[in-house]
């Protein structure tokens, strides 16, 4: 394996209203190498957790507190912006990392020579049958939205990689899919790393968002990432034409197929129903 012994990762956690949760976390944090420093960005939390943090004696520990906006996405950005790692690892505040989870996804970033690393959670089901092995995947952003594999608190990401996509940049609109957005853009411009080891302890919470939410959001963030891959200074105007008939196809594709699925169903129900009249009338 490589050796790595520097501190080369800063880790984003946004907070609201937790505090022996988030202790937790920063906690599993800590128990992992190549830690730099840990932003803990606060939305506006009551006093009490305020006066929490005030407890927290940990030398690496940095708090912002910032007013409360209801957009984990905005803190996260904020942090990134002021960060000077080379690395930029996410963690939500109510999950938490095994030990080893930076050492083994930084010597496999850096064997394979990409820029994002994800892992499966522990107990969490709805991940792809090929982390059952570590892979390197070509992906594009109608496959994530399809099916957004990623799992928040398990990415390891380049900090300048980050910084070429806008990141979490969506408005207010978009609160609850900026996330899929964010990896959707990263798609352009690195493979994916997906890890074997399930290294993340992953909580539903109440305030978890579903994966059902993105396919409401479909539309819109794919219209929204069109217009994304057109502003963007850093992809060159062929590959915009590309992506754009690309992405345009897929998703009339995507549509035809539903809509031939559901003609088919109508078309099977019309049959029962004509079955069931005709044994009555014959009755």
């Amino acid at each position: 394996m490589t050796n790595i012994g520097a501190k080369i990762v800063d880790v984003i956690i946004p907070n609201f209203n937790r505090s022996h949760i988030v202790k937790n976390a920063i906690d599993s944090v800590n128990r992992n190498s190549n830690i730099n420093k840990i932003w803990l960005i606060d939305d506006g939390s009551d006093f009490e957790i305020c006066s929490f943090y005030d407890t927290l004696k940990i030398d690496n520990l940095e708090i912002i507190r910032h007013a409360r906006v209801c957009d984990p996405g905005f803190l996260r950005r904020l942090a990134i912006l002021q960060s000077n790692a080379d690395w930029i690892a996410f963690l939500d505040s109510d999950d938490s990392w095994l030990n080893d989870k930076i050492s083994v996804q930084l010597n496999f970033a850096l064997e394979n020579r990409i820029d994002f690393v994800c892992s499966p959670a522990v107990d969490e089901l709805t991940f792809p049958t090929s982390s059952r092995k570590k892979s390197i995947v070509k992906i594009n952003p109608v496959s994530l939205m399809a099916n957004n594999f990623v799992v928040m608190s398990s990415v390891l990401v380049k900090r300048e990689l980050l910084t070429k996509v806008d990141t979490f940049c969506f408005g207010s609109s978009y609160i609850k899919v900026e996330d899929l957005g964010t990896w959707m853009r990263l798609s352009h411009f690195t493979n994916f790393g997906v890890t074997r080891e399930r290294l993340v302890r992953f909580n539903i919470s109440e305030d978890s968002f579903g994966k059902d939410l993105h396919k409401r959001y479909r539309t819109r963030l794919l219209l929204a990432h069109l217009k994304w891959i057109f502003s963007s200074k850093n992809i060159n105007f062929l590959s915009k034409i590309r992506n754009f008939i690309f992405i345009f196809c897929a998703e009339i594709t995507r549509r035809s197929i539903f809509t031939f699925r559901r003609l088919k169903v109508r078309n099977k129900i019309r049959q029962i129903r004509a079955r069931v009249w005709s044994d009555q009338e014959t009755e």
